[in-house]
């Protein structure tokens, strides 16, 4: 008698969530004998793991019994993942060490739904021993350089027309979640785009989802979208518009993957074959080195000249310690009485930026991570981290020579606010902006209205996008510039071209400042030679754009147990590296940050090509990985 008993189908799955990178990626699982159909590779299921049920992703399919009790599948999904998405979260997983399920699952819509996808390609299956290189940046590549959307949105229109024409779609990455209804506006009218859709982190699970299979199938010819339109199942990909490559905000910060939009653009082009343009009102230094390298086409400059205009506080001043030169609060009050609406940039929040001992000159800092605690108002009531929310009260003596000596800080937009609340008349409306304020429901930007003034930190950027002003102050921009880092004065530039960019034509910013002569230095420069200098002393240094950067984090309970982590990375990095590899490697060192999650840190800086970099560091029991980092300290 022939048995028709069927042997045991098993998987190996990867938990979607964040183990490290060097313990095992996959587990084996046995698949339910009621369950219909065999899962398939790259498929989503839910999986007992340790004491809870996790969501993870199907790696393999065999029937070769295993010598050790496996546990059951939950939850079968009919959800896969095409091969162009498996390849892009190899590099991922491959460049920034996380798990690999927990990068798979970046991927998935997060909502599972009864639609049938497509069949999986088999071919799809070696991709995970076989990525292909981020390509560098290619000769097709177009920059379109213009000072308002529409302008630059109507040069790279023809580009985006052929793709459609050629049945392919148009990803256009956003840096800030505001500019997609801008861009969504211009598509409705001036494209033949009939099927589009906006992707961002608001939407219902139910909208991600459906967006999500129309991408697969190829039913939506533009995708407007921040950086989480990038891990779509694009049928055919051709076009990649990366809008305002200049803001900062295109780097991913404490969320994993921590990826910069133009690294992932620039892997998304080379696994579909596809056009990268690079759109903005500004051109930054990567693209100003690309250009002089002869990698991208020449620039036509036509961008948002930094027109500013200096208000310096007199040595006089100074000595009376006023916060604002009187020259300025003149001014100020003269704009306020022809009802005219002003933003002042401090970007600096609450009260106070700091407390300090003025015995031992030590800062009030969180113990957790080792950050100076910021003081919130009214008053000096609390202190407060931003880096890890912890708050508490503001001690009568110093934690470190407990003595009766605290002194606050750094004048923040709390204390700037009730300063301006003095000096104006009781007829201007003083409206204050930052992380914390725009959290809050109901914001009063709707009404503004003629008289006010509007204060705040680089969060009144998104918020003042829709507005009309007419002047522009940057209070203090040494604050910047002074920052120990070799991107101080280039972050300081750009925040001054943003805020040029809120003001009409020909009306100058107006910068505030207790330093003159470093703001004139720094900052009083033509896009052409503050391009020229800066580039310069990255090449004397090796920095980026000019090499690129990885930092690389080793973690430990204790000082000295970090510090022997990141020698012993750096010695086997060391090891790997032979005879002429264009690589460089500084530290172990700790940045201003020296604990996380009440962890110590400490970091390797390494310098070279990325796909060099990532091959060092493989299989190396790190603790996390910054590509394209935003600050190297």
């Amino acid at each position: 008698m022939v048995s028709t008993k069927k042997s045991r189908v098993y998987v190996e799955v990867a938990p979607a969530i964040p183990l490290p990178a060097t313990s095992a990626q996959a587990y084996t699982y046995h698949v339910p004998a009621t369950l219909r159909h065999e899962p398939e590779i790259f498929a989503r299921v839910t999986i007992p793991f340790g004491r809870r049920v996790v969501p993870g992703v199907v790696v393999n399919v065999h029937r070769q019994r295993v010598p050790y009790l496996t546990k059951e599948l939950t939850l079968l999904s009919p959800l896969q993942l095409t091969a162009r998405q498996v390849e892009f979260a190899h590099w991922i997983h491959r460049t920034m060490r996380g798990g690999l399920g927990y990068t798979l699952r970046l991927f998935y819509p997060p909502a599972v739904t009864r639609q049938q996808s497509p069949s999986f390609p088999a071919a799809a299956q070696t991709v995970l021993t076989q990525p292909s290189p981020a390509p560098p940046l290619i000769a097709n590549d177009t920059v379109v350089v213009a000072r308002r959307l529409m302008s630059r949105f109507r040069r790279y229109l023809p580009r985006m027309e052929q793709a459609w024409r050629q049945s392919r779609q148009v990803l256009i990455l956003v840096p800030e979640k505001w500019m997609l209804e801008h861009i969504a506006r211009l598509a409705e009218t001036t494209t033949a785009a009939s099927r589009f859709a906006l992707m961002h982190a608001d939407l219902t699970p139910k909208q991600s989802t459906l967006i999500w299979h129309q991408v697969r199938t190829g039913n939506l010819q533009l995708i407007i979208g921040t950086q989480k339109a990038a891990f779509l199942p694009f049928a055919n990909l051709g076009v990649i518009v990366i809008e305002e490559e200049f803001y900062s905000t295109h780097k991913l910060w404490d969320q994993y993957p921590r990826l910069h939009n133009l690294d992932i653009s620039r892997v998304l082009a080379g696994i579909h074959h596809a056009v990268q343009v690079y759109a903005t009102s500004f051109p930054s230094l990567r693209i100003e080195h690309a250009v002089a390298s002869g990698t991208l086409p020449p620039l036509t400059r036509r961008p948002r000249l930094p027109q500013p205009r200096v208000i310096a506080l007199s040595e006089a001043e100074q000595k009376q310690y006023l916060s604002l030169p009187s020259t300025f609060v003149r001014q100020l009050k003269s704009w306020v009485a022809a009802r005219e609406r002003i933003a002042i940039l401090h970007n600096v929040r609450g009260v106070w930026q700091t407390i300090v001992c003025s015995s031992c000159h030590q800062a009030v800092r969180c113990p957790e991570c080792n950050i100076a605690f910021t003081v919130h108002g009214p008053g000096l009531r609390r202190l407060q981290c931003h880096h890890c929310g912890k708050v508490q009260a503001v001690p009568s003596r110093c934690p470190h020579c407990h003595q009766e000596k605290l002194r606050s800080f750094g004048a923040g937009t709390e204390k700037i606010a009730d300063l301006l609340q003095e000096l104006l008349p009781a007829s201007a409306s003083l409206l204050r902006l930052d992380a914390d304020t725009l959290r809050r429901p109901n914001s009063p930007l709707s009404t503004l209205k003629g008289g006010t003034v509007i204060l705040g930190t680089t969060a009144l950027f998104a918020a003042l996008a829709n507005q009309r002003l007419e002047h522009a102050v940057y209070l203090f921009p040494e604050r910047g510039l002074l920052y120990p880092d070799f991107r101080s004065s280039e972050r300081t530039y750009y925040t001054l071209v943003r805020l040029q960019s809120l003001l009409p034509a020909r009306q100058p910013v107006v910068i505030v400042t207790r330093k003159e002569q470093l703001v004139a230095d720094q900052l009083i420069l033509t896009p052409t030679a503050f391009a020229e200098r800066q580039l310069r002393e990255r090449q004397h240094f090796g920095y980026p754009p000019v090499r690129e950067a990885v930092i690389i984090t080793a973690a430990s309970a204790t000082p000295a147990g970090a510090d022997h982590k990141a020698i012993a990375l750096r010695t086997a990095i060391e090891e790997k590296m032979t005879a002429g590899t264009p690589v460089s490697i500084r530290g172990p060192f700790s940045s201003f940050l020296t604990k996380r999650r009440g962890k110590y840190e400490r970091h390797l800086l390494l310098l070279g090509a990325l796909d060099t970099l990532t091959s060092l560091y493989a299989s190396l029991p790190l603790d996390r990985v910054d590509v394209t980092p935003e600050r190297i300290l």
